[in-house]
C-alpha cells in the first residue's frame, strides 16, 4: 500500500517466476495410484451392501454400518487385522478416508469421492508416482 501510494508500484501487472516453494503437503497424506484404487475399491464394495440394506430394511437409512464396523474403534481394529494379514502397513490417510466415508453423510461421502477423483487426475496428468491429498497440485522435488 505504501509503494502504491508513492507511485512506485501498481496492481496492473503481475509477474511470475520459476521459484520453487515448499508446499504445505504431508507425506502421510500422499498416496500412490495403487493406494487410491484400494480406497476406491473399499468404498465401491460398500455400495452394494448399502443397496441391499435399503431393500431389506426399508424405512431405515440403509447406510448403517455392519455391527462389526459400527464404531471408529472397530474400524481401526479391522484395518489392523487387514494390515497383519497382508503384511502391508495401511497409511494414516487411507485409514482416515475410510473412517470418514464410513461415518459420513451422503454429502461427505461425495466430497471424499471427488477428492479421490481429483487425486487420480493429478497422478495421471503429473506423471508423479504419488499424490498429496492435502495439496494435490504439490510436486515432490527429490534431491533438494
Amino acid at each position: 500500500m505504501v509503494a502504491k501510494a508513492a507511485g512506485i508500484a501498481t496492481l496492473g501487472h503481475i509477474s511470475t517466476d520459476g521459484t520453487k516453494l515448499k508446499a504445505n503437503a504431508s507425506n502421510s497424506y500422499t498416496l500412490s495410484n495403487e493406494e487410491l484404487e484400494e480406497i476406491r475399491r473399499t468404498i465401491d464394495r460398500g455400495i452394494p451392501v448399502d443397496e441391499e440394506e435399503d431393500r431389506l430394511y426399508g424405512d431405515k437409512r440403509g447406510d448403517e454400518l455392519l455391527p462389526e464396523l459400527d464404531s471408529p474403534e472397530k474400524i481401526r481394529k479391522k484395518l489392523k487385522e487387514l494390515e497383519e494379514a497382508s503384511g502391508k502397513s495401511v497409511k494414516r490417510a487411507t485409514k482416515h478416508l475410510i473412517e470418514q466415508y464410513a461415518h459420513g453423510d451422503a454429502r461427505q461421502r461425495e466430497k471424499i469421492r471427488e477428492k479421490l477423483e481429483k487425486a487420480k487426475e493429478e497422478l495421471t496428468t503429473s506423471g508423479q508416482t504419488a499424490v498429496s491429498l492435502s495439496d494435490p497440485e504439490a510436486r515432490f522435488i527429490y534431491g533438494e
